[in-house]
This record gives structure tokens, sequence and C-alpha cells, in this order.
């Protein structure tokens, strides 16, 4: 079940999946076929907002490794 979102609440990986889940169910019925491209791009920058939260994580990683060397 999706959860609650306000607007001004940071958006989320997930409430962009939550997003998907409720495109996936309008897609599904007659006449959803128009919102494939919404889909899409909220697909899209569902990726693009993993891939920027998993490169920050290796940056904090290499960070703290270049801050504490190993003796």
């Amino acid at each position: 079940m999706p959860r609650p979102w306000k607007p001004g609440q940071k958006v989320t990986p997930d409430t962009l999946r939550d997003c998907l889940d409720i495109l996936a169910k309008v897609i599904g019925r007659k006449g959803g076929e128009k919102y494939v491209p919404l889909y899409l791009r909220i697909e899209r920058e569902l990726d693009a907002m993993q891939e920027q939260l998993s490169a920050y994580q290796r940056i904090l990683k290499r960070a703290k490794r270049l801050n504490h060397p190993q003796a």
C-alpha cells in the first residue's frame, strides 16, 4: 500500500516506487496506455536518484578511508 506523501516532503526512492505501482494499476485499465510516458519518466527519475545515492555512498566511503588511513 502506498505511503502517504504530502506536498513539501522530500521525494524518496520509495515515493517514486509507490507512484510506479499506482501507475501500473492505472495503465492496466482500459485507456491507461496514455500514461506509459509518465511511467517511463518516473522510472528514469528513480534510476537517476538511485545512481546518485549510490555514488554518494561510495564517495563517503572513500572520504572516510582517506581521513582515517590504516596504519
